[in-house]
């Protein structure tokens, strides 16, 4: 891959969103910010990873079957949470399937939401041999190679690239971001990204017992709430 060296004010001359006043703090602030704490780690952009990028296809309600079939309608709103949601999956008529297989997501894509909730990355691992559409609102990335997935994952959930999907969306109701922004994100090299991606896997997986615990501290929470409500009229 070739290293390229990114200026600032570059961006500026790029992105007609200049004019807005998070774009243009995040171009004179957090960029500038974000280089320096690489120090003399190199970045490319997201494109020198892609294999292809393309946006998924309006398809109204009357396409909708009304029975399981084998092509499944993917929506912003299965993507927009911690985890894919394949819960009550909107399935197409064959014939409306077959119109967009090429649109197709295949395992190890990352699906990126580039509408509404802008940014939130996961990597589409399906649970079935089924065939699945996106919506519009999805950014389907190919990948050169998958075993890129899990690092770009990890980089495109930062704490800098949300600041990125956000400066860079447009919209005053509903944003969205364009998959020129979404291809030009700066990706810093790692000298080892496969002992990266360990150390943040092990990290995240001690998370999810955390998040666990959480859920069930809630839940006595709110078990205890009511049943001292209901003692206390006794």
């Amino acid at each position: 891959m070739d290293t390229i060296v990114v200026d600032a004010a570059a961006f500026s001359r790029t992105f007609s969103l200049i004019a807005r006043h998070d774009t243009q703090y995040f171009i004179g602030k957090q960029l500038p910010s974000y280089y320096k704490s690489l120090g003399q780690t190199p970045t490319v952009p997201l494109r020198n990873y892609i294999k292809r990028l393309r946006s998924g296809e309006y398809i109204a309600k009357e396409c909708y079957s009304d029975v399981e079939t084998k092509y499944v309608y993917l929506t912003i709103g299965q993507f927009s949470g911690e985890r894919v949601n394949f819960e009550g999956l909107t399935f197409l008529d064959d014939s409306i399937g077959e119109k967009y297989l090429h649109l197709r997501v295949n395992k190890g894509d990352l699906v990126i939401t580039r509408s509404g909730t802008v940014g939130v990355v996961h990597i589409f691992q399906p649970q079935d041999d089924k065939v699945y559409i996106p919506s519009h609102h999805l950014a389907i990335v190919e990948l050169l190679s998958r075993e890129d997935a899990e690092y770009l994952r990890l980089l495109l959930q930062s704490g800098f690239a949300r600041a990125y999907f956000w400066a860079f969306s447009s919209g005053k109701g509903q944003k969205e971001i364009s998959n020129w922004s979404i291809k030009s994100i700066p990706i810093p090299q790692a000298g080892d990204p496969a002992h990266v991606v360990n150390e943040c896997l092990r990290i995240e997986q001690d998370m999810s017992v955390l998040m666990e615990q959480l859920e069930e501290k809630r839940e006595m929470k709110e078990k205890l709430l009511y049943e001292s409500v209901r003692e206390s009229r006794l």
